[in-house]
């Protein structure tokens, strides 16, 4: 796709606010953020040719902190780490999780409530300086929210980050787009992708019915100046997507959603399985509705629901995981490749 030209954009400074999704009124001034002499892009990443083989159990989360996880992004400055994220009534925390054990390793607290986290994806930053982590906190289950909003922050490594079992980073700064649907309409919406170029992002609605909606927010992006008070961005009804027939109604809901970082893949997570589709391009994927997954997933065992998945750091196998029932740990699985690299 055809690049943009660099986005200007406020590092928003935010306050600590209390549960729920009002702010307090006194803020320092945002502040620029310094000029990039480079322009930070995706790197290549491989794809399979052929389908995911059978899924290979993991490990179990075991933070009690993730035992509602709900989004799920693979990181790209750490070997072998997932970033994972709990929904509403959990802290509004990232944490970084070993791929291979699911062992924490790094949490990033955040100067914002979670009001409802619910996805994450990795792209780069408003300002294209470097890779930044987006944070989408856009459930809304109860159908009462007016606005919702996207977070993102640069991307840390752990390289730098306090020892310690696990490291704990705190920041007093992130990047903050609130977002309206069309219509001032409340919509429900668990599925966050970001294209690899930074030129857009989808939401995915969260629903029953045969079809489901999204809505896109394309470049520039602009960022808030005082968090919640500022008016919200409208977001484009850009398109639909097919919801499997198949099925009860709780197991059709997508509840995650990760675009290859070709930007020629995309990953639908619903509560009852995995869905891919392929195309030649991400702008496909603004209008989906003609599409035909390429390959269908079942849910993998434990995660009956079904709520995050991401592509793993060299593009060629699924990570996926499920909130866990009362008194249970959420179990991380992985399905590669079919075909031998």
């Amino acid at each position: 796709m055809k690049k943009r030209h660099p986005i200007t954009a406020l590092l928003v400074v935010v306050a600590a606010l209390v549960a729920g999704s009002t702010c307090q009124s006194r803020r320092p001034p945002p502040q620029p953020l310094p000029p990039t002499t480079s322009l930070f892009t995706m790197p290549a990443r491989s794809l399979c040719a052929g389908d995911n083989a059978s899924v290979a159990d993991v490990g179990g989360v075991a933070d009690p902190a993730l035992r509602e996880v709900s989004g799920l992004a693979a990181s790209l400055l750490n070997d072998e780490l997932l970033w994972m994220v709990a929904d509403a009534g959990n802290a509004p925390a990232v944490f970084g999780v070993s791929a291979t054990s699911g062992e924490t390793r790094i949490e990033i607290v955040l100067p914002v409530p979670n009001v409802d986290f619910e996805d994450l994806a990795l792209g780069p930053c408003p300002d294209l300086s470097q890779p930044c982590v987006f944070l989408a906190d856009t459930g809304d289950n109860d159908g009462t929210r007016s606005s919702v909003v996207v977070y993102a922050f640069p991307e840390p490594s752990l390289a730098t980050a306090p020892t310690g079992p696990p490291g704990v980073v705190t920041l007093d700064a992130v990047w903050a787009m609130p977002l309206s649907f069309p219509q001032g309409e409340s919509v429900d919406v668990e599925a966050l992708a970001v294209f690899p170029d930074a030129t857009a992002l989808l939401l995915l609605e969260k629903t029953t019915s045969p079809s489901a909606r999204v809505f896109a927010y394309r470049a520039p992006w602009t960022s808030s100046v005082n968090g919640f008070d500022d008016e919200a961005r409208v977001l484009e009804l850009s398109g639909t997507i097919a919801v499997p027939a198949e099925g009860k109604k709780r197991e059709r809901r997508i509840t995650g959603a990760a675009l290859h970082w070709s930007g020629t893949r995309l990953l639908v997570r619903f509560t009852g399985g995995i869905v891919e589709y392929a195309a030649v391009d991400a702008v496909a994927f603004f209008d989906p509705a003609s599409l035909s997954p390429r390959q269908v997933l079942p849910a993998p065992p434990q995660e009956e629901q079904g709520e995050a998945l991401t592509y793993a750091a060299d593009g060629r196998s699924i990570f996926s995981v499920a909130e866990a029932a009362k008194g249970q740990i959420p179990v991380l699985h992985q399905s590669a490749c079919a075909e031998e690299p």
